[in-house]
């Protein structure tokens, strides 16, 4: 078989600095039980490498490829992530019903950003395809043809320790079904540096709630920085780098929690009010934040307010998807209209499922 190897060093040295790590657990540390997110990377450098023969589901299909994915991210102390990622594929196929053959290849180079509990990938991938096919009458035509298309995803570890992780690349736009295992290097930020950004975060957070008007680009940022400390709270906790005063059950920890459900309930009714941000992202971020902040454990600590914040939220949902639904059709908008339908099945919102139907 013909194997593409990617052509930077990025999947060389990931290989290198993984070989041994192929045994990985398949549980994370033995306090992650009560972790915001199962998937948050601690600060630091992480390595990730994955790879794939690809094979044909259809019968007189014949498929000869592989596909290898390689990252390098850097996870500061406030749970900021950015980095570079590389996917490459390639291989051989032919069909029993036609007489010919051809060859692809597929790269993606693409920037890593976002958070820790969600890497977004901005980037551009390349696909090439050339071959021959027999028409008929011995004539022999040969194709050649290949295009760009601009790609931006994210992808989330499955599982995380304290120095390693899991996962697939499901949601990039490509090599969805391709696994990885990442091991993290360099030394953990000190108390200092996470009791800084912690504080940071929320003196932003806690000048956007005294608006009354505040801008919606900053409440989504503060939305997301919310969610990246949260979720950074519970892992750092389980790994024992969390400052002792920030850690989860702190009252700073639960301080951090009930800020995020403010500012969340802000970003909310702003895109209720004013018909702020995408609906996909409207909806990722409701789920984020009812995950990092342990809205729906309150076995794992979380006070009977945490209930309260859940319901609030979820009505606030309820109401931009419905007043979104109001404006679009099925024909029109056929893919925000499914995305509308997907989340109203995940939270329950029979009401105007049934509306629907």
């Amino acid at each position: 078989m013909r194997h593409l190897r990617t052509r930077a060093p990025l999947a060389v040295a990931a290989a290198t600095a993984l070989a041994p790590l192929l045994v990985l657990s398949a549980s994370p540390a033995a306090a992650a039980d009560c972790l915001p997110r199962a998937g948050t990377f601690l600060p630091g450098e992480w390595v990730g490498y994955g790879y794939r023969d690809l094979y044909s589901p259809l019968d007189g299909l014949y498929v000869d490829a592989s596909e290898e994915g390689a990252f390098e991210l850097t996870v500061d102390e406030g749970g900021a992530a950015s980095g570079t990622i590389e996917i490459t594929g390639g291989g051989n196929s032919a069909s029993s019903e036609v007489i010919g053959a051809s060859t692809g290849a597929w790269t993606l180079a693409a920037d890593l950003m976002g958070s820790a509990s969600s890497v977004l990938v901005q980037g551009t991938m390349t696909f090439a395809v050339d071959g021959v096919v027999d028409i008929g009458g011995d004539d022999v035509v040969g194709f050649d043809y290949g295009f760009d298309r601009d790609i931006s995803g994210q992808f989330a570890a499955i599982e995380v320790d304290c120095t390693m992780a899991y996962g697939t690349f499901d949601g990039v736009g490509v090599g969805d079904g391709l696994a990885w295992v990442a091991s993290r290097s360099g030394d953990p930020a000190t108390a200092a540096e996470f009791t800084d950004r912690f504080d940071r975060v929320l003196a932003h957070a806690q000048a956007l709630l005294l608006e009354e008007e505040p801008d919606p680009t900053e409440v989504d940022l503060a939305t997301r920085q919310l969610i990246a400390l949260n979720d950074l709270i519970g892992q750092a906790s389980a790994c024992g780098e969390a400052p002792e005063g920030r850690a989860l059950g702190s009252p700073a920890a639960s301080f951090a929690r009930e800020t995020l459900g403010a500012v969340v309930e802000r970003f909310l009714e702003t895109a209720r009010d004013a018909g702020a941000y995408r609906t996909d992202a409207v909806i990722r971020t409701t789920s984020l934040a009812l995950q990092a902040g342990l809205f729906d454990e309150p076995e794992c600590g979380a006070d009977p307010t945490a209930l309260d914040y859940r319901e609030r939220l979820v009505t606030l949902l309820h109401d931009v998807l419905a007043a979104r639904l109001d404006l679009i059709s099925q024909d029109d908008e056929p893919m925000e209209y499914a995305v509308i339908v997907a989340a109203l099945h995940q939270f329950g919102m029979n009401d105007l499922l049934e509306k629907l139907s």
